[in-house]
């Protein structure tokens, strides 16, 4: 007969779960936990940590998920997405890459004044002792209104046939004839640290996607024709005839 003893153990550091526990006021859901977590410590959030810690596979979804935390008033746009691009180009990174959303506590004075205004009863929890900047009542429409200007549609494609040697800057530098890439990423073999023969490449609108797409075979990196089709998330079920 054996016995299994299970023991418990936290997922958050001390800070972290501090960190969560100021924001218990606002009944996040598990998504939007995982958002306020990268705010940690003054943490200055890019679309590409939301994209990848939630697991988002659709722009709508992610929306609609900045909107719910711009409603509680707990997330700032600190950088918008014409400054983001400049800021890519200047440091020659993918702009889903730049830093644009910060996480502010609930009970600064923003969040104070608006739930004072829906006439919300509940007690203010007390913050951790590294405290989020204090913002301005009127960030709040200003960062509406900047989720409403971008319109990207972060529509990834994927890339076949590539060269074991390419890299995502050489992939990126091609992909970018057909648009504006916003991300590229090429998996490696963690043997022997060379790629696996393929990669994923998002544009920032679907139009764009699309004339890759229909010019797949046409582009060349390091002597070879690549294979472009739209890229399919995990747990959609494709459709062959």
């Amino acid at each position: 007969m054996f016995c299994v003893t299970l023991h418990h153990k936290f997922i958050y550091t001390r800070e972290q779960k501090l960190w969560l526990d100021a924001f218990e006021v606002c009944n996040l859901t598990r998504d939007q936990k995982t958002v306020v977590l990268l705010g940690h410590n003054g943490h200055v959030v890019s679309p590409k940590e939301i994209w990848d810690a939630v697991g988002v596979v659709d722009t709508e979804i992610y929306r609609q998920l900045l909107e719910s935390l711009v409603r509680l008033g707990i997330l700032e746009t600190v950088r918008s997405k014409p400054s983001a691009s400049n800021y890519a180009k200047k440091q020659k990174i993918p702009v889903k890459h730049v830093p644009r959303f910060a996480i502010h506590l609930p009970n600064s004075p923003r969040s104070l004044e608006r739930r004072a205004s829906e006439g919300a009863g509940h007690k203010q929890p007390t913050a951790p002792a590294r405290s989020a900047a204090h913002v301005s009542p009127t960030s709040r429409p200003r960062t509406r209104r900047m989720l409403q200007e971008d319109k990207s549609d972060y529509a990834r494609v994927f890339v076949g046939d590539l060269s074991p040697d390419s890299s995502e800057g050489d992939l990126a530098k091609v992909m970018s004839a057909f648009g504006t890439v916003v991300d590229v990423r090429i998996p490696k073999d963690p043997v022997n640290n060379r790629t696996k023969g393929f990669g994923f490449v998002e544009f920032d609108n679907a139009h764009d996607a699309a004339r890759a797409v229909e010019a797949s075979g046409s582009a060349t990196l390091a002597g070879r024709s690549l294979t472009v089709r739209r890229a399919i998330p995990k747990g959609v079920p494709t459709h062959r005839r």
